[in-house]
């Protein structure tokens, strides 16, 4: 009886999977076929209409109880939707066994955060990025409700998930180049913060609709340049846990810092 010949592997997976053996991530996501990457296309459509509702609805016309059930809801949906259009638990940075390097880009990464918050905030570089009459304003149990559960939860979680997780794996196509997911992404991570921003100038007494358009630009450039940034590490640890771990210190520390310098 003749022996089946050996079945060639695409060069490409070869090497992805060389990669992975190795425990290196050179390229974070297998190649995939055309008619997946239509199928990644459809969801991708899907998921941005998700997110273009729930940023509407979530910074307008939601309680604030209604917050972090919502992005719950809204995370579950979208990982649910990858899943379906092929997306494997590793192309959304959520593999298990590639938690403990992210675990430890992240804790390095938030480590350097903090260190550079707490000395701006301790030397008054930069104060005014910090001060929000919105964050001054809560009343204690308010304040710890956002620390510890709304900025976790349906800040940290609900962004990491659809621009550093869902959004790069259904944006990956063999008709791209590497980066450009990453940098759609990051774009929309800026966008993602046009109302939030502009609410953000109002409420913090900018005059003018000129003047809250300039605010609004600054802020939605400086997200899109830290969306890059939180990519990166995605990128590079293989798992969403470093940029959430930094995404999280960040807002943490930053609204800390904004209710100590605001009762000054």
């Amino acid at each position: 009886m003749r022996r089946p010949l050996p079945r060639r592997r695409h060069p490409e997976t070869h090497r992805t999977i060389k990669h992975m053996k190795r425990g290196r991530l050179d390229s974070p996501m297998v190649p995939i076929s055309t008619e997946l990457a239509t199928d990644r296309g459809r969801a991708a459509l899907a998921a941005l209409a998700a997110l273009t509702v729930s940023n509407v609805v979530s910074n307008q016309r939601m309680p604030l109880a209604a917050h972090v059930p919502w992005s719950l809801g809204l995370a579950t949906g979208l990982v649910a939707l990858a899943r379906w259009a092929g997306c494997s638990f590793r192309d959304l940075a959520m593999a298990p066994e590639d938690l403990p390097r992210g675990t430890h880009a992240g804790a390095a990464g938030a480590g350097l955060v903090t260190v550079g918050y707490g000395l701006m905030a301790a030397t008054g570089t930069g104060s005014h990025l910090f001060r929000d009459t919105r964050v001054t304003a809560l009343g204690r149990r308010e304040a710890w409700w956002h620390l510890l559960v709304r900025i976790p939860i349906s800040t940290v979680l609900a962004e990491e998930v659809a621009f550093r997780g869902v959004l790069p794996a259904l944006f990956h196509s063999p008709d791209r180049r590497r980066w450009m997911p990453g940098a759609i992404s990051a774009v929309l991570f800026g966008v993602w913060h046009v109302l939030p921003s502009w609410q953000g100038s109002r409420a913090n007494g900018t005059d003018g609709r000129r003047a809250s358009a300039r605010a609004t630009l600054i802020d939605v450039a400086a997200t899109t340049l830290a969306g890059g940034l939180l990519h990166f590490l995605r990128h590079r640890s293989g798992h969403l846990a470093a940029p959430a771990a930094v995404h999280l210190a960040a807002n943490a520390v930053g609204f800390v810092a904004a209710r100590k310098l605001g009762r000054r």
